[in-house]
């Protein structure tokens, strides 16, 4: 694997040391240089290389304006951004560096051994990274039984065949490089537009959407997104087609949280309620009111793997994936407050 590395700035003594600090990281390596000038190169043209070292050994902080243009590159590619810093350089410019966020500086003379072991660091940091551009990664994506869509910089640029066959769409035109976030209509449910703006700030690694619209058509699905890691805009989204029709009872679904079930504790349940034994039944109707396992355990009397059990009997009665479907599925025409 060939590695690519960018040098800005005109320094031939860094630009040599680089070559031999490359040299023990890969056998394969390419370096460019360029001077940073008022015209800077294409977003693509950064998005290349593995190390982007950027001299700045007067101290002058050209560096500041052009890490925080470039930032969002770096991250959304995983380049590892070298800042390399003169002996002349005090405290206070290594202070501005780390609260812009750089992870890597160098100093000159350039220490060949601790570059080495920096690159090699940042080498390991990029492998999880780079499992999701990985062929076997790719082969797994198209093949998986699971509905999935690869989503970089909020545009969808895969969706797998088994969410094509189970959203009823034929014309990959129709959600290839689409917005995510436009394609479903998540805004209708308060907790899924507030769960969207979390998961769009980064604010959490993974979010559940349920009762979810595909506007072309309509078909409602749950969906979990996973991003791919801390630093990262691309995520997975997991989207699980809702085999059981919805009841309009459960437009208000994200009462089924904890946070938000308080006073909403009368959830009535329709006739295939009659299917479930009397402790199937405490423990669906305390399922309904957003209990976590452990608290429906200690309120029935029960163990933990006990009532387990029952949720995985109400599941299979209502041939839900979750219990939240099988809330829906035992669920009455209306939600009785």
């Amino acid at each position: 694997m060939v590695v690519r590395a960018l040098l800005i700035g005109k320094n031939p003594v860094l630009e040599s040391n680089l070559i031999q600090v490359l040299d023990e990281i890969s056998s394969k390596f390419i370096l460019d240089k360029i001077i940073l000038d008022e015209a800077l190169p294409s977003y693509e043209y950064f998005e290349k290389f593995d190390f982007i070292f950027f001299d700045d050994h007067s101290c002058k902080r050209e560096w500041l304006k052009f890490h925080r243009k470039l930032k969002p590159v770096f991250l959304e590619n995983n380049v590892a951004f070298f800042l390399v810093l003169g002996k002349t350089c005090g405290k206070e410019e290594i202070y501005i560096a780390l609260e812009a966020g750089v992870e890597n500086i160098l100093f000159l003379p350039l220490d060949i051994s601790s570059a080495i072991n920096k690159l090699k660091n940042s080498q390991d940091k990029k492998k999880f990274f780079s499992f999701y551009n990985s062929k076997d990664y790719k082969l797994f994506f198209d093949n998986s039984s699971n509905p999935k869509m690869f989503v970089k910089r909020g545009i969808v640029e895969r969706a797998n065949h088994a969410f094509f066959k189970s959203a009823n769409l034929l014309n990959e035109k129709s959600i290839i490089g689409k917005e995510f976030f436009k394609l479903f209509d998540f805004e209708s449910h308060q907790s899924n537009s507030l769960n969207m703006q979390r998961f769009e700030h980064q604010l959490v690694k993974s979010v559940e959407f349920l009762n979810v619209r595909l506007r072309q058509n309509n078909e409602l699905f749950h969906i979990r997104t996973i991003s791919v890691s801390n630093r990262s805009s691309k995520f997975i989204a997991e989207i699980h087609p809702i085999s059981k029709p919805q009841k309009e009872s459960f437009k208000d679904l994200y009462l089924l949280t904890k946070e938000n079930y308080q006073g909403h504790n009368n959830i009535g349940f329709s006739n295939d309620y009659e299917k479930l034994t009397k402790r199937e039944r405490q423990v669906l109707d305390l399922s309904s009111k957003g209990l976590p396992l452990k608290e429906i355990a200690q309120s029935l009397g029960l163990s933990k793997r006990t009532v387990e059990r029952h949720r995985a009997n109400i599941m299979q009665k209502a041939d839900a994936h979750n219990i939240l479907e099988a809330i829906l599925f035992f669920s009455d025409s209306e939600v009785r407050v």
